[in-house]
């Protein structure tokens, strides 16, 4: 009965960290974007706030690094979101707030606190904001990151479809 407990209590806690991803080669070779983009990662913490700039905009994503076994490239983009009315530090404070009161939007708090460790704060500076909106609906729909409830159009049924 030990070794059922043990086991029962592991297949838990993998169910809690289980997210589905849909890893499709087409949807990424369709990307083209009005202009380029230059991201910058800042791990999530409370105590980053500071490394988030507080006077630019654009489109940023949440990601997750196991970091393990100096493995180079090994990541999960998890959230793509955007900003053009407060600063990413803005956004990115709002985030630690929803991280610590557990309120908020349940698949983007359960990222928060399931993965606090190892969560990154990817972001991509856009000065030219008439490009933000559309930035955004083309990396929802290469990514189509699974903590994401909304997605643009084009992709809008399938996900509907394949989430059930």
């Amino acid at each position: 009965m030990e070794q059922y407990d043990l086991n029962l209590k592991t297949a838990v806690r993998f169910w809690e960290h289980t997210v589905e991803f849909i890893l499709d080669p087409r949807q990424w070779v369709a990307v083209v974007l009005p202009i380029p983009l230059n991201w910058n990662a800042v791990p999530f913490r409370e105590n980053g706030t500071q490394n988030v700039p507080n006077d630019e905009v654009g489109v940023y994503s949440f990601v997750v690094q196991p970091d393990i076994v100096d493995h180079p490239n090994c990541a999960y983009l998890m959230y793509i979101g955007q900003t053009k009315n407060q600063s990413f530090r803005r956004r990115y404070q709002q985030y630690l707030r929803d991280q610590r009161t557990k309120k908020g939007r349940h698949l983007v708090v359960h990222m928060l606190n399931t993965w606090p460790d190892h969560l990154w704060f990817c972001y991509a500076t856009i000065q030219q904001t008439q490009y933000i909106d559309e930035i955004e609906a083309c990396l929802l729909s290469a990514y189509l990151p699974p903590i994401n409830s909304e997605y643009p159009a084009d992709v809008r049924g399938p996900m509907a479809l394949w989430r059930g």
